[in-house]
């Protein structure tokens, strides 16, 4: 299976971060390179592969930001029990530092009737650009946060996990999951435009559930 990517143009080529698995159901993350952003070249070895126990089954949903010549990529380490947000570096986009789980206790869905109860984090965009004196990461699964840091390696919340910055709103397309997309375009107005992911569940006949996930953006003032 192949899931969601994340892009970046370096150099007149688009780069393509990927999510796959093969029949071990152990994700990595390969890499492509286009010239025209429609025909990829993939590279036929992953470039980040699970070596930690807390991703033993998995190194899932890439998202990345190039800040100073270094790569800063986030992805969700998985071992079948707790998706943990994690962060690794490079600065050639094939020989990765991996700095482990960001926020090891912290669940996204802390504030939804789905609360995990123990680490849950995913999709975490780091902003290639200060903002009032600060490196600014937007994440979550669940419902959206935001933290800060000092040296792009360590973050701190500025809320705990039961005050998101924004969760799903009942009735509409994301009234059963919201998730953080792709960094942020800072707009002409000075407005931060986000992607995010919404979902609503449909229940089937069958008594079982459908669920419709759709894509949506929401801008952030950066003052």
């Amino acid at each position: 299976n192949l899931y969601n990517p994340a892009a970046l143009v370096v150099d007149d080529t688009v780069v393509l971060l990927y999510r796959a698995h093969a029949d071990d159901i152990v994700s990595r993350i390969g890499l492509a390179t286009s010239k025209d952003g429609y025909h990829f070249e993939r590279e036929a070895a992953p470039v980040l592969s699970p070596t930690e126990d807390y991703e033993r089954f998995g190194c899932e949903d890439p998202r990345i930001s190039l800040i100073d010549d270094t790569y800063y990529l986030t992805y969700t380490g998985w071992d079948r029990h707790t998706a943990q947000l994690c962060l690794a570096t490079s600065t050639d986009l094939h020989h990765w530092t991996k700095y482990g789980p960001l926020f090891e206790h912290y669940d996204t869905f802390a504030a939804t009737p789905e609360a995990h109860g123990h680490n849950w984090s995913k999709a975490g965009v780091i902003l290639p650009y200060k903002l009032h004196g600060k490196w600014w990461m937007y994440f979550g699964e669940g419902s959206i946060y935001c933290a800060t840091s000092d040296d792009l390696i360590h973050w701190i919340p500025i809320t705990d996990d039961k005050k998101p910055m924004y969760r799903s709103t009942p009735g509409t397309f994301d009234e059963d999951l919201v998730e953080i997309g792709a960094p942020p375009v800072l707009t002409d107005n000075g407005l931060l435009v986000f992607l995010m992911n919404g979902a609503t569940r449909r229940q089937r006949p069958d008594g079982g559930y459908d669920v419709d996930y759709r894509c949506g953006q929401f801008a952030v003032d950066p003052n």
